[in-house]
C-alpha cells in the first residue's frame, strides 16, 4: 500500500528531524543498530527516520532522546512559517492529506 504524500512542510520536518537523531548518535559514536535496539525499533525504520522517509511517531521521538540523553526539544526542529493569515490557502488546503480526513 502507498503511503500518503505528505505536505511540504513535513516533509522538511521530517527530514531536520532526522539529520538531529544522526548528528546526535554519530557524536555519540553510537551505531545504527544499537540505538533501535535499545529504542525497540528495526535498524531499518530508524534509517528511515534520519532519513526523513518515514514520520517518526512522537513515542519513537520520545525514546529517541532518551537514549540519546538529551531532551525530545532538542531533536525538535524549529521551523519560522508564515502565519495562517498569510497563506494563500488554508492551513487545510495547504497540506492535503489533512483536508482529505475534513
Amino acid at each position: 500500500m502507498a503511503r500518503p504524500r505528505i505536505c511540504e512542510e513535513e516533509r522538511r520536518f521530517n527530514e531536520e528531524l532526522g539529520r538531529r537523531i544522526s548528528v546526535t548518535r554519530l557524536a555519540l559514536h553510537m551505531k545504527a543498530g544499537d540505538l533501535a535496539k535499545a529504542v525497540g525499533i528495526s535498524k531499518q525504520s530508524l534509517c528511515d527516520y534520519e532519513s526523513g522517509a518515514r514520520t517518526c511517531p512522537p513515542r519513537i521521538i520520545r525514546r529517541v532522546a532518551d537514549k540519546l540523553g538529551i531532551s525530545t526539544g532538542a531533536l525538535m526542529p524549529r521551523f519560522i512559517t508564515k502565519p495562517a493569515r498569510a497563506l494563500k490557502s488554508t492551513p487545510i488546503e495547504a497540506c492535503p492529506q489533512i483536508a482529505d480526513i475534513s
